[in-house]
């Protein structure tokens, strides 16, 4: 059995003048979105919905890739060639389907028009998300509409993982003022996983009042005559300063109550990407007491080459370099073991971690002042 009459007639006509689709199936209506504005088809079915609205997507497929198998069939075809072109990105927006909507949002091809459209068509978190994770997005005063969505939905977003990549998106330049970064800051008191959002996305700038190392003042020579072309003695020099001192008091706060198992491994990989720098080739290692015990063994012989012109350092700031090490091999890697075998969260969580994150956050306790 064909579509109604009418409704064929109706949806030939708005195809030809919208460049998206969307349908609202609680409705029964079929919208499109063009220069025009806005347009709308009341669908007028023939026999019981879901089997209606499956012959309307039958037909919007058939009209905009030329085949009725619809989303499924041509997504398969675009994996094996591994690209898209804009058209083709055009396309998809005719579907009137959710998941073309979000392999549209991750296409390489996509720029700030497609991506508005592809707003319009599914207007949700996720791909608020997807689209902001694009420069390209970022970058344009689009992004900033997607900030203040999902500004006004984090309240509501229960999924710490969720949550951690939200803020950190948000915190891409230009997206909030600093009043907005501020009273996002504020609200991670209750909530840890913004903190965490902040470690992620932008750790180097936290809004936490911080005084700098005290050591600093007796090591400033140092750091300044290696900073520029030791990358340790630069990291060293960040971590000291007010910003950096900020930065390890947030993890230190962070580690303190990790609610589940996204808050640990996101937090862990936030700290180790800020510490990357003092990576020395060392290979991954699930082991806490194995990297320990390197970072202590190479920090005492100090043979690597970003290591040795700290021979000549203050040795207590030479003492600093063996927790950098640790901390900078401590991603995720480090609590597999433990996450492995149980998916318990909260207390009972941070009891069975605490062999792994106790060493972690000694590290950190001996970079503050």
């Amino acid at each position: 059995m064909d579509l109604a009459d009418e409704d064929q007639l109706r949806l030939n006509v708005l195809i030809r003048n919208v460049s998206v689709i969307r349908v609202d199936e609680s409705r029964m209506r079929v919208q499109g979105l063009g220069e025009q504005g806005e347009a709308s088809v009341d669908l007028n079915p023939n026999c019981p919905p879901e089997r209606y609205l499956k012959r309307v997507r039958e037909f919007l497929s058939d009209t905009a890739l030329g085949s009725p198998g619809g989303y499924p069939v041509y997504l398969r075809r675009w994996t094996r060639l591994g690209a898209v072109t804009a058209s083709a990105l055009e396309n998809l927006l005719m579907l009137g389907e959710p998941e073309a909507v979000t392999a549209v949002t991750g296409a390489p091809g996509l720029d700030v028009p497609i991506a508005r459209r592809a707003w319009w068509a599914l207007n949700t978190p996720a791909t608020a998300r997807r689209l902001l994770a694009r420069p390209v997005v970022a970058a344009d005063p689009f992004g900033r509409e997607l900030a203040d969505f999902l500004l006004e939905m984090l309240p509501f977003e229960a999924d710490a993982g969720r949550l951690i990549e939200t803020v950190a998106l948000l915190l891409q330049p230009g997206l909030l003022d600093e009043e907005a970064r501020r009273e996002l800051w504020q609200r991670g008191a209750r909530k840890t996983a913004i903190r965490i959002g902040f470690l992620k996305g932008d750790p180097g700038a936290l809004p936490a009042q911080a005084d700098p190392h005290p050591g600093l003042a007796g090591w400033q020579g140092f750091l300044a005559q290696h900073g520029t072309h030791n990358a340790l003695a630069s990291l060293l020099h960040r971590l000291l300063l007010a910003p950096g001192q900020a930065l390890v008091a947030c993890a230190l706060d962070c580690l303190r109550k990790p609610t589940d198992q996204d808050t640990v491994v996101e937090l862990l990989n936030a700290l180790a990407a800020w510490f990357a720098p003092a990576r020395i080739g060392d290979p991954p290692c699930r082991e806490i007491a194995v990297i320990a015990r390197e970072a202590r063994a190479a920090s005492d012989a100090l043979q690597a080459e970003l290591l040795r012109p700290f021979a000549i350092a203050p040795e207590e700031l030479r003492a600093l370099l063996a927790p950098l090490l640790l901390l900078a091999r401590c991603d995720e890697q480090i609590v597999i073991p433990v996450f492995s075998q149980t998916d318990a969260v909260g207390s009972v969580m941070r009891k069975r971690l605490e062999p792994v994150l106790g060493p972690v956050r000694a590290a950190l306790q001996q970079l503050q002042a």
